[in-house]
């Protein structure tokens, strides 16, 4: 993801995520018309895909000039496995997310989820890659985001559900890592439109903008000896309908401050700094 630069001594980046645009538009977004798959059906496939991730790590882990290749056969192969089971949707694919760094998120309600992961072609800079997979009346689909020429993409550690005016939007919490030292976390707002996948829509209001997606760039090291991974910075609270944001100092410092965005009847609207 892009990195932005929005305020000085807090260093709190806010960014507007594009979206993906694709010539011609069926070479990135299908539609799977088959019956849904069960389950079990999906073991054997996994294991394949667990076993060709493996070939993804090796190589990246030895610099072999092989990494693209293998990064390329495991990206076919579970774009290939997504779209011809439609029930790839519902499969938990406990085994591959266990076993490797490949993140499979989806939302509370099932409707949509988002596969990431790394493709070890990089060095301190991870590229990742994806696959958005979402389901409405009249069936699954998925695309492959495109990332802009520099980007090296980000991988999904958890998705929000939240209702606004009774439509379902998905608050997907992205991360990016561009250095041993240099991350960052975001949140982007997807909904689903007709058959379409709407990764543009902006509900977060900051009193003087509307945006689709808020970016927060910090020093990894400053929040090194929290205990979980991936960190979670940024995080939606169901109960006081609220969005916690980290503020970042001008050294790259995460804080003990938060950007609250409170859920209203229109959107996130920016309460204040807590």
């Amino acid at each position: 993801m892009k990195k932005h630069t929005m305020l000085l001594g807090w260093i709190v980046l806010l960014g507007i995520g594009c979206g993906a645009q694709d010539t011609p538009k069926e070479r990135n977004e299908k539609k799977q018309t088959d019956s849904i798959a069960p389950v079990a059906d999906l073991t054997q496939e996994e294991k394949q895909l667990v076993n060709l991730y493996s070939d993804v790590t090796r190589a990246g882990m030895e610099r072999k000039d092989s990494a693209e290749l293998y990064a390329s056969r495991f990206a076919d192969s579970l774009n290939a496995l997504v779209n011809s089971h439609s029930g790839s949707l519902q499969y938990p694919f406990h085994i591959l997310r266990d076993s490797s760094k490949v993140y499979i998120e989806t939302a509370p309600g099932g409707a949509f989820r988002i596969y990431s992961w790394d493709t070890w072609t990089g060095g301190t800079m991870s590229y990742f890659d994806g696959i958005w997979q979402w389901k409405s009346k009249n069936g699954i689909h998925h695309r492959t985001p495109q990332p802009e020429n520099g980007d090296p993409g980000n991988f999904c550690s958890k998705i929000y559900t939240v209702n606004i005016k009774g439509r379902e939007y998905y608050l997907a919490i992205l991360n990016g890592i561009y250095s041993s030292k240099d991350v960052s976390q975001s949140v982007q707002a997807f909904t689903i439109g007709g058959d379409q996948l709407i990764d543009t829509v902006t509900i977060f209001n900051t009193g003087s903008k509307q945006l689709n997606r808020i970016d927060v760039n910090y020093d990894f090291f400053s929040v090194v000896d929290r205990p979980e991974r991936p960190v979670s910075l940024i995080r939606y609270d169901e109960k006081n309908k609220a969005l916690y944001i980290p503020v970042v100092n001008d050294q790259g410092q995460v804080t003990p401050k938060h950007l609250v965005y409170e859920l209203k009847e229109d959107g996130f609207m920016f309460r204040g700094v807590e």
